[in-house]
C-alpha cells in the first residue's frame, strides 16, 4: 500500500485572538499551523522563499502577513491578530523564477475552527500551482529478493494525452521486472517500454497515452507503475532523468504539443526521486 499524505514541515504560527469576551478576560489562543503536501513534493518546496498568510472573515477586512523563510528553515513563529469572526486562513508559498521574480508555486486554505479545544491546530493542504511529477515507493525497507513498486504521480495537469520518460536506478541493487499504466488512464491506454529490449544499463524508458486524441479527465493521479526486484543490499535511489540527460521526457496534448507549463515541470523533474533501503535476507 502506498503511503498517504504526509506533513512536509511543521511550523508553529502564533495567532493572537482578540475580541469580545476574550479580550476582556485577557485570554489568547495560539493554534499551531500545519502545512501538508502530497507525497514526493517536499523537494519541490525547497525553493520557496516566503509565505503569505491571509486571515479572512465575513464582516472583517482581510489581514495579511508575509513571512520570509530560508530553504533549511523548519520552524518559525509569527503573530497575527485573529478576530472572533475570522473564518478562513489562506497560505500562498512563493519562489523566484529564472529572472528573479516571485510567483506563487503552492497555495491552500482551510476553515478556522476548533480554537476552543486544548492545543488547537489548523491544517492547510498546499497544492502546486503548476504540474508536478513525483515518485512514491510501496515500501521504505525490504529484504533482498522481494519485489516493490514505484508509482509515478502527477498533480495539477490539464489536457494531458500522453507521457514518455526514462527512469534511472542502480542496476546492481534493483532490477525492473514489470511496467503498467497508472489509474489516471482509465480508458484502455497504449503502453510502450523497452524493459525487454536492448536498453542502456541503469535506465528504462516508457510511454503511455490515450487513443483517438482523448485526454485524461482527472487532474491528479498515478501515471505509471513500475515493479522492481531488490537484488542486493544497500540504499537504492530511483529518479526521473531530466531533459539534459534524456530526450524521452515529454507530456503532450492530443495534437502532440507539450502541455501548458511543461518547461517548469521539466525543471522540477530533477528533484523527483524516491529511495528504498534494502537489507540482507535473513
Amino acid at each position: 500500500m502506498m503511503r498517504g499524505r504526509v506533513i512536509l514541515w511543521l511550523w508553529s504560527v502564533s495567532l493572537l485572538m482578540l475580541g469580545c469576551g476574550l479580550e476582556d478576560d485577557g485570554v489568547y489562543v495560539s493554534p499551531r499551523l500545519e502545512l501538508k503536501l502530497a507525497p514526493g513534493l517536499a523537494s519541490q518546496f525547497q525553493s520557496v522563499n516566503r509565505l503569505v498568510i491571509s486571515i479572512e472573515g465575513v464582516e472583517m477586512e482581510s489581514k495579511i502577513e508575509s513571512v520570509p523563510i530560508q530553504t533549511d528553515q523548519r520552524r518559525f513563529s509569527i503573530e497575527l491578530i485573529l478576530p472572533l469572526d475570522a473564518t478562513t486562513i489562506r497560505v500562498e508559498a512563493y519562489e523566484a523564477d529564472e529572472n528573479g521574480d516571485d510567483y506563487v508555486s503552492f497555495t491552500g486554505h482551510a476553515p478556522i475552527t476548533g480554537l476552543d479545544r486544548p492545543n488547537p491546530k489548523i491544517t492547510v493542504q498546499l497544492h502546486p500551482t503548476t504540474s508536478a511529477l513525483s515518485l512514491a515507493v510501496s515500501k521504505a525497507q525490504l529484504p533482498v529478493g522481494q519485489p516493490f513498486t514505484v508509482q509515478l504521480q502527477i498533480n495539477v495537469v490539464e489536457n494531458l494525452s500522453a507521457i514518455s520518460l526514462e527512469l534511472a536506478f542502480d542496476e546492481q541493487l534493483v532490477r525492473p521486472t514489470a511496467i503498467s499504466a497508472g489509474s489516471i488512464f482509465d480508458d484502455n491506454p497504449l503502453l510502450f517500454h523497452d524493459l525487454d529490449l536492448d536498453r542502456e544499463p541503469n535506465r528504462v524508458g516508457m510511454a503511455v497515452g490515450l487513443r483517438e486524441g482523448k485526454v485524461v479527465e482527472a487532474e491528479q493521479g498515478t501515471l505509471l507503475e513500475v515493479t522492481f526486484e531488490a537484488i542486493a543490499a544497500g540504499k537504492a535511489k530511483i529518479w526521473i532523468l531530466p531533459q539534459t540527460q534524456s530526450r524521452a521526457l515529454a507530456l503532450t496534448q492530443p495534437d502532440g504539443s507539450r502541455i501548458d507549463g511543461f518547461q517548469r515541470l521539466a525543471e522540477y523533474v530533477t528533484r523527483a526521486s524516491a529511495s528504498i533501503r534494502i537489507v540482507p535476507k535473513k
